[in-house]
């Protein structure tokens, strides 16, 4: 069995995606890193950023992003609690290149 959550960098974020349209985007760091991750977010602002697509500033979050608003309180909830469980990597992603 593997672990994919004990390998280097799991959930850290800078891993390279593309928007519908081909425009490259780097993920964000979703660990509980205070400074780098989502150490200082509350489950009602990840609740906002799964549902909404909205940081925990209220901006918009870009594609490959969506909403996801069909989702259930249990099923944030659920992966609010696993993201909880991840080691925390600090990671500042470079985000001037997500640039439109």
């Amino acid at each position: 069995m593997e672990f994919p959550e004990k390998t280097p960098g799991y959930c850290g974020g800078g891993n390279k995606m593309l928007t519908l349209e081909g425009k490259e985007r780097f993920t964000a760091n979703i660990t509980g890193d205070e400074e780098t991750g989502l150490g200082r977010w509350t489950l009602e602002d990840f609740s906002k950023a799964m549902r909404e697509a909205k940081n925990k500033e209220g901006k918009t979050l870009r594609e490959p992003m969506l909403p996801y608003n069909g989702m259930t309180d249990l099923e944030v909830k659920a992966i609010w609690a696993y993201l909880q469980t991840i080691p925390k990597i600090k990671n500042v992603v470079d985000r001037r290149w997500d640039q439109d």
